[in-house]
């Protein structure tokens, strides 16, 4: 019986000694709050039985601390109180809510939530809740729960934005232009590195939809690419092999998934690295793919980490290797090359000048930055370590060939409200890069590619059945037709003509692209109207 006694007291001061709960808010949107916090009910709590904790909440910013109270001290017997968090969104408002009932010992907790279009009752569970609703015209999701401690359960309530960087699905069936997803995962192998990564595999095929092709890096651990790659199959059912040489201790964690066919594709594992880096095969992956007919080259690598001048002088030597590998692919200039990955250059420091200084190397165009400054944040990211903004990630074309008429690098904070994932929700220390790309008609190649001047004109056009195409001097080449979105619909040879009739009966009114190609290049391109 003492020991029963003593068991009972020890719990009871157990109680006590940590008798407070804390409000956490998560907020995995581009919207920004103010806060206003109300306490209410049969008594009133004392300053210092309970505080705020903020003001304002600012757009992604992670596990916030909104309010605190005690369990204990002046909590009465049988009295109700309530605490109301408001979250001041413009005109809208979401109401975060939590209810304490005092009993014998402390007292008993139920936690809620209202806003647009919805209002929960009271919960006294650890089960999750939430509710969907419209906010400034846009869909989120809110969720929470309570969850245990060791002593009084935490809250935890986190707004999850729907679709906060939205991809114009249209782009898939446009051959001229090309979404890449730049994105490293951050899946070491254990014990290396233990960070989730079964679990962020599973979640990451849900937000990376509406890409052309995803360029992943640090994908090393078997078993979580693996369930990614599952995960991501029926989108993405086009992979390549991960660049390994199969001699190292670990793969080089890169491969390029894709949504159209990859038609050839190659590696090299970089001939030199410095310190850890040297126990991973690291290198550059190529994949050839045809896009509704027109061919993009893609090449995703992970360059040498870190910044000291040895790390700076390899990643020097490693963007000549790929320099000299793109090189041997023998790739048209009328066809676009585009490099993407984690690239280790930070552009925001460019230290000893090595932005610049890759962009001059593979001469690459430098794209349009948009969306959050940094691809690796501390700030931001659960996984990410130190007090770190760096910008590491990039897509960029080269401009020995095709150039895009736009190009874009949008940077992604990608978060999950999975039950697997809450209290965590980021899915790398890395946040993704989205590159757009917009490329020129067919029509408009000689914008961005040098023509040989050649003389040619159209007879009839417009015209219905057949056109006569009539050069002034003899000419030998391919005569191609494309309808706007660039996809060929006829070709003809020409050897040494000065008029060539092509039958266009086939093709039904409309505008299209009659282009004139030897030597690989497009010389000229023409507007051809159909009746």
């Amino acid at each position: 019986m003492k020991r029963i006694l003593f068991l009972g007291f020890t719990l009871i001061i157990s109680q006590y000694s940590s008798a407070e709960t804390w409000v956490y808010f998560e907020n995995n949107s581009a919207l920004s709050f103010n806060v206003s916090i109300q306490q209410y009910g049969t008594h009133i709590l004392s300053s210092g039985e309970w505080n705020p904790s903020a003001n304002t909440v600012a757009a992604w910013e992670g596990q916030k601390e909104i309010m605190w109270t005690n369990r204990n001290t002046g909590i009465h017997n049988g009295d109700d109180f309530f605490f109301d968090m408001h979250l001041l969104s413009g005109s809208d408002t979401v109401t975060l809510q939590l209810k304490l009932t005092g009993t014998f010992t402390a007292s008993n907790m139920w936690i809620s939530a209202q806003g647009p279009s919805f209002s929960h009752p009271w919960y006294g569970d650890n089960n999750f809740h939430d509710a969907t609703f419209i906010l400034n015209g846009k869909s989120y999701t809110l969720k929470y729960h309570a969850y245990f401690t060791g002593g009084y359960d935490n809250v935890f309530f986190a707004l999850q934005e729907g679709d906060p960087h939205p991809i114009n699905y249209a782009d898939t069936s446009n051959a001229n232009t090309f979404n890449v997803l730049a994105y490293n995962i951050f899946m070491l192998t254990p014990p290396i590195g233990i960070s989730d990564q079964d679990t962020r595999a599973a979640v990451i095929p849900d937000h990376i939809h509406g890409y052309d092709a995803i360029i992943f890096s640090e994908a090393f651990y078997n078993n979580a690419r693996n369930t990614l790659q599952t995960g991501i199959s029926a989108e993405y059912p086009y992979m390549t092999a991960v660049v390994d040489n199969g001699i190292l201790n670990d793969d080089g964690g890169v491969f390029i998934a894709s949504r159209f066919p990859i038609m050839n594709s190659s590696q090299i594992v970089f001939s030199d690295c410095n310190g850890s880096d040297c126990l991973a095969a690291k290198g550059v992956m190529y994949a050839k793919i045809d896009k509704l007919g027109k061919t993009y080259h893609l090449f995703g690598t992970h360059t040498q980490a870190w910044n000291t001048a040895t790390d700076v002088a390899t990643r020097i030597f490693q963007f000549k290797e790929m320099d000299q590998f793109i090189s041997s692919q023998n790739i048209p200039s009328t066809e676009a090359v585009i490099i993407g990955g984690d690239l280790n250059v930070d552009m925001i420091a460019n230290n000893l000048g090595e932005y610049d200084g890759m962009l001059d190397s593979l001469n690459l165009m430098e794209p349009t930055y948009i969306g959050h400054p940094y691809t690796y944040d501390s700030d931001i990211s659960y996984y990410a370590s130190g007090s770190a903004y760096e910008f590491l990630d990039y897509v960029m074309t080269k401009n020995d060939y095709l150039n895009p008429t736009s190009a874009s690098n949008e940077v992604l904070i990608l978060r999950s409200i999975d039950d697997s994932m809450f209290n965590m929700f980021d899915l790398s220390d890395h946040l993704a890069v989205w590159g757009h790309f917009e490329f020129p008609l067919p029509t408009d190649l000689n914008k961005t590619i040098a023509p040989t001047p050649i003389e040619i004109t159209l007879l009839p056009n417009p015209s219905t059945d057949n056109v006569s195409i009539q050069f002034k001097e003899p000419w030998t080449g391919n005569v191609s037709v494309y309808d706007v979105l660039g996809n060929p619909l006829i070709q003809q040879s020409i050897q040494q003509k000065t008029d060539q009739t092509m039958t266009v009966s086939s093709l039904i009114p409309g505008v299209y692209v009659i282009s004139f190609e030897n030597d690989r290049q497009i010389k000229q391109s023409k507007k051809l109207i159909i009746h």
